[in-house]
């Protein structure tokens, strides 16, 4: 790049980032839409979260998908229990978290929305 883009700190990786972070979002965006998904906007609101992450992209996907995974089977058996209260929820958030460190995927237990979503 040109001199003049160092002054304001624009560097090469710099661009590239903004330039990969851009296509990814409108593209989740555009296939969002196309697929008609009623809160579409969470796609690249995603994209943005997951792209801009200091750890590896992949690696967060797969941990954010085995955390949605995990709280939705225990939000489902939650939700299937007669007396639910806020001691069930948050035994339910305490077995995730324990179920998480189980299987090493502790950054997972932050990414296990459908738990609350399956109580609420």
């Amino acid at each position: 790049m040109p001199t003049w883009t160092a002054r304001p700190g624009l560097t090469r990786d710099a661009f590239i980032t903004a330039a990969r972070t851009t296509i990814a979002t409108v593209i989740s965006l555009l296939l969002a839409r196309s697929l008609k998904l009623p809160e579409f906007y969470w796609a690249p609101i995603s994209a943005i979260v997951i792209l801009l992450s200091t750890i590896n992209p992949l690696a967060l996907a797969w941990q954010r998908f085995a955390g949605t995974a995990v709280g939705a089977v225990v939000g489902a058996v939650i939700a299937s229990y007669p007396n639910q209260n806020w001691i069930v929820y948050g035994a339910g958030i305490f077995l995730c978290g324990i179920l998480m460190a189980v299987l090493h995927l502790g950054a997972a237990y932050r990414s296990s929305p459908s738990l609350s979503a399956s109580l609420f």
